[in-house]
C-alpha cells in the first residue's frame, strides 16, 4: 500500500512539472477531457453569447454542451471565449486579456513567463497597467508589462467524475489512488493562460458570472 501511495503521489508531481512542456492555452484545455461531467458549466462564446449545460464530447477543436431540455450544441475551440462552472471558476480562457491579470486577488498563484524566457512562478501582490509585483518565497519582484510574454493562472486540477464521487460520498480513501494526492496536500495543478503578448489583446468585460478567477 505505501509503495502504491508513493507511486501516485509521483505521479502527480510528474503531471504537474509537465505543465512546463505543455502549451498553456492547450494545458487548460485538455483538463475539459477530465473534469466532472456531473456539474453545470457556462461557455461565452466570442459573439458574448453565454450557453449553460454539462460538458460533453470534448477534443481538440470543440467541446460539446448538453442544455436542459434542449439538443446538444457543438462550439469550436475557436470561437470559446471563456469556460467556466456556474460557481464561477473559470477552466478555459480564449483571449490574451490583461484586464484579466488585474482581476486577480492577492496571494493569488501564477506563472510568469518573459520575453528573455524566464519562468517566474509565485503569488501576486499587486497588478497595475504596466507592471505586476510578484512574492517568489521571501523575494518581492517587479515585472513591466513590457518585458511579460505570458501570464499563467495556477490553480487546482479539476476533479475528474470518479475522484468528485469519491469525496462526495466520503468513501475511504485508501481504495481511492486518485484521492491520494488530495489527502497528502499534493493537488494536481494546472495552468489557464490569461495573457499572451503575442495575441491581439481583448480586454472588454465578460458576464453570465463567468470571472476570470
Amino acid at each position: 500500500m505505501a509503495t502504491q501511495i508513493c507511486s501516485a503521489l509521483l505521479s502527480s508531481i510528474i503531471l504537474s512539472a509537465l505543465l512546463a512542456q505543455t502549451p498553456p492555452e492547450m494545458a487548460s484545455w485538455n483538463n475539459l477531457r477530465h473534469i466532472t461531467r456531473g456539474t453545470d458549466y457556462i461557455i461565452v462564446d466570442r459573439d458574448r453569447k453565454c450557453f449553460m449545460g454539462k460538458l460533453g464530447r470534448v477534443n481538440d477543436n470543440s467541446v460539446t454542451l448538453k442544455q436542459w431540455k434542449r439538443a446538444r450544441m457543438t462550439v469550436a475551440r475557436q470561437r470559446v471565449l471563456r469556460l467556466c462552472t456556474v460557481r464561477g471558476g473559470m477552466y478555459y480562457s480564449g483571449r490574451s486579456s490583461w484586464l484579466d491579470v488585474e482581476s486577480l486577488g492577492p496571494k493569488q498563484e501564477v506563472r510568469i513567463t518573459t520575453k528573455s524566457g524566464g519562468a517566474h512562478p509565485g503569488s501576486v501582490v499587486s497588478v497595475l497597467d504596466d507592471r505586476i509585483i510578484l512574492q517568489e518565497e521571501q523575494q518581492r519582484f517587479e515585472f513591466a508589462r513590457k518585458d511579460i510574454a505570458t501570464v499563467e493562472e495556477v490553480a487546482d486540477k479539476p476533479l475528474s467524475d470518479a475522484t468528485e464521487y469519491a469525496s462526495h460520498e466520503l468513501l475511504d480513501w485508501i481504495f481511492f489512488p486518485q484521492l491520494w494526492p488530495y489527502v497528502f496536500r499534493h493537488e494536481p495543478r494546472t495552468v489557464i493562460l490569461l495573457y499572451d503578448s503575442s495575441k491581439p489583446e481583448e480586454n472588454s468585460s465578460v458576464s453570465c458570472w463567468c470571472s476570470a478567477n
